[in-house]
């Protein structure tokens, strides 16, 4: 149906696009404070994706496991590394960062890299990106949620009120 140069060239180019989107949303969420709800529902909405591994057909083996979530977590250092935040008004905003896209541009053209060449000696599946993905979107949201302080409100509003500043937030991202 589909020749195999159409469809490498159809991902690289879905690719670029997922970086322009992704460019965008950060760039929207400089202009509002942090939130703890977004940062902790990212990972909960893909746990519901890890049903699929019931199935044993789709369990990875240790090796896979382990090599994807390794690689994730690096991949979310480079990322982390590139995300600076800033207080405004007692508020802990994200900053611009044009480092932040190069580092993006980088890491999907790595991906694509080792997809080219690894698609040839090894099957890959959705259960690798899956686990790549988990562990850099943990990994980067855990580290996140820890340099921050969240509000001290018990009430249910605590996830949706903006994340207070203290002085100890940032220490992580030094």
């Amino acid at each position: 149906m589909f020749t195999k140069q159409f469809l490498v060239i159809a991902s690289i180019i879905v690719s670029l696009l997922m970086v322009v989107i992704v460019n965008l949303v950060r760039l929207r969420n400089t202009k509002k404070p942090a939130v703890a709800k977004k940062i902790i529902l990212p990972p909960l909405f893909m746990a519901t994706g890890a049903s699929m591994f019931i199935l044993p057909m789709f369990r990875p083996t240790l090796p896979e496991l382990i090599s994807s979530v390794v690689m994730g977590m690096l991949f979310s250092i480079v990322l982390i590394k590139t995300s600076k935040f800033e207080i405004r008004d007692k508020q802990i905003y994200l900053q611009r960062s044009k480092l932040f896209l190069v580092a993006l541009i980088g890491l999907v053209t790595l991906r694509m890299i080792g997809k080219i060449i690894l698609a040839e000696t090894i099957h890959m599946d959705g259960k690798i990106i899956f686990f790549a993905t988990a562990g850099l979107f943990v990994f980067l949201k855990r580290t996140k949620l820890t340099t921050t302080t969240m509000n001290t409100d018990t009430t249910t509003d605590a996830m949706t009120k903006p994340i207070k500043a203290t002085k100890n937030s940032f220490d992580l991202w030094r």
